[in-house]
């Protein structure tokens, strides 16, 4: 709680009416969380002005209002007395008013940023479960759940808005965090939403095509990844050094930056030495400027190798024991829907994966290809509303590394689904594919095709509880469908 004076003093903003000595709770971009005591920051967003939902901040109770549009305020009701402010760059003076207002609490607490095309997810939770055994209380802001404590929050999204951010950051400090794991998207690093937050060490995972609809083309994806990374000289940060982009980064940025690195293949910091793939279990030896350890987990495939190194990379850097560390990788589970496997009561393998990328899709494929005695059945589809261009590219790859695939709804939203459909098939090299828009009903159907041996992957959704059809959120879960069909519990 804070006077408003207090909170925009100093700040480049301008009164257009109001009286600004009243109390301050809290904050948010989004009117419909906006209540008393709450400021309601009226943003230009990419689709809609936050300016028009100025009426409904107030409705709900909003005390203050700051936005970027003058228009809006020229529009507004000026009788009433809720202070308005005009502010040119609200991005930034979001992040220090927040910062002002939930004390801090990046002061207080370690921050790890993630970020990357591919990775972050699954580096969260593994890094949270390292921490956890290392006796730290960590919390984690994740695509799948925030959590901290006892606590478990399902995501709105990746990173959350400013606020919420600023918001969920002081509940960890309130409830005994030392240490907070966050997954940094590109559209976040872009939109300014981490504006006001100091982080102690950054992670770049990797780059590929993704969000090409909201960066327009792959240079300012890039961009906003790097201007997160560098932003600050005295933030370690660590890189892939396998990845074209983090190799470009280290060379950029070696000399000015203290950057860890680690690699499959390159000269690195942590290094894999070995590798013994077997059914149940990926073994391999790292070297790092700590010795050499051996890394024995459940995780599949060679893009997790990545995630552990990255993980163990951190908790180098975080001044943890690195044998502590190894025993704590052996017994993670990763998250839902993360390569989540169900066996059904007949034995056949089905796994369900949030790939929705072509390089995650690729990764998925060729990592399952060991595992499918014999043919590798794929389903999945690509979301609408997003990037349109891997659309084909995602086809192209499932055609070339499955055997059967059934081509499905993801979340078409507003977009034409068989529109949709149709940019997929373009891709496929090979007429190897059904169309079953239903996801349901093609997920029922690839079960059924399966034959003795056969493994299945059903991608593109994982964790989610939900799909959207036009704007209606409807309940749909892969990984609950699949057990209902194959009649597991």
């Amino acid at each position: 709680m804070m006077l408003l004076e207090k909170l925009i003093k100093n700040m480049p903003v301008e009164l257009i009416k109001g009286n600004i000595d009243i109390e301050i709770l809290g904050s948010c971009v989004n009117s419909q969380k906006a209540k008393k005591g709450f400021i309601f920051f009226a943003m230009k967003g990419q689709q809609r002005e936050g300016a028009s939902f100025i009426n409904d901040a107030i409705s709900r109770g909003a005390s203050a209002i700051i936005t970027d549009s003058k228009k809006s305020i020229e529009l507004e009701n000026m009788s009433n007395q809720i202070p308005i402010f005009y502010c040119e760059n609200i991005r930034d003076v979001m992040g220090i008013i927040n910062l002002n207002l939930y004390g801090n609490p990046s002061s207080v607490l370690d921050l790890v940023g993630i970020t990357g095309t591919n990775g972050k997810t699954t580096t969260v939770f593994l890094l949270e479960h390292i921490l956890k055994n290392d006796s730290r209380c960590p919390g984690i802001i994740s695509t799948v759940k925030y959590s901290f404590a006892s606590r478990s929050i399902p995501s709105e999204m990746t990173t959350p808005d400013n606020p919420e951010l600023f918001d969920l950051l002081s509940q960890m400090v309130k409830a005994g965090c030392d240490i907070s794991i966050l997954e940094i998207s590109s559209q976040a690093s872009h939109q300014k939403r981490i504006a006001g937050i100091d982080f102690d060490l950054k992670i770049f995972t990797n780059l590929s095509q993704d969000h090409l609809d909201y960066h327009k083309n792959m240079q300012n994806y890039k961009e906003s990844k790097e201007s997160f990374l560098f932003d600050d000289k005295k933030v370690p940060v660590i890189i892939n050094k396998d990845d074209d982009f983090g190799k470009y980064l280290y060379e950029k940025y070696r000399s000015s930056f203290n950057i860890t690195t680690y690699s499959v293949y390159a000269e690195s910091d942590f290094k894999v030495l070995l590798t013994e793939k077997k059914i149940n279990k990926e073994e391999f030896r790292v070297q790092t400027p700590s010795g050499e350890y051996v890394i024995q987990t459940p995780l599949k495939g060679l893009f997790n190798t990545y995630n552990i190194l990255a993980a163990l990379s951190a908790a180098y850097v975080l001044k943890l024991d690195l044998s502590t560390t190894c025993e704590a990788i052996k017994t993670f589970i990763p998250p839902e829907g993360r390569l989540t496997e169900i066996t059904d009561n007949e034995g056949r393998n089905i796994f369900i994966d949030y790939a929705h990328t072509p390089e995650a899709l690729k990764n998925v494929l060729e990592t399952l290809r060991v595992y499918a005695k014999k043919r590798l059945i794929l389903c999945f589809g690509c979301g609408g509303e997003r990037d349109s261009e891997k659309r084909a590219a995602m086809g192209k790859i499932a055609s070339l590394n499955a055997d059967v695939v059934f081509i499905t709804n993801d979340n078409p939203r507003k977009e034409d689904p068989d529109a949709i459909i149709d940019e997929i098939a373009k891709g496929f090299i090979k007429k190897n594919f059904k169309i079953i828009k239903d996801r349901r009903e093609a997920i029922q159907a690839a079960l059924l095709s399966m034959e003795k041996n056969d493994l299945l992957i059903i991608a593109g959704k994982g964790h989610e509880n939900y799909q959207i059809i036009g704007s209606q959120y409807i309940p749909f879960n892969d990984i609950e469908v699949v057990k209902e069909l194959c009649g597991k519990d």
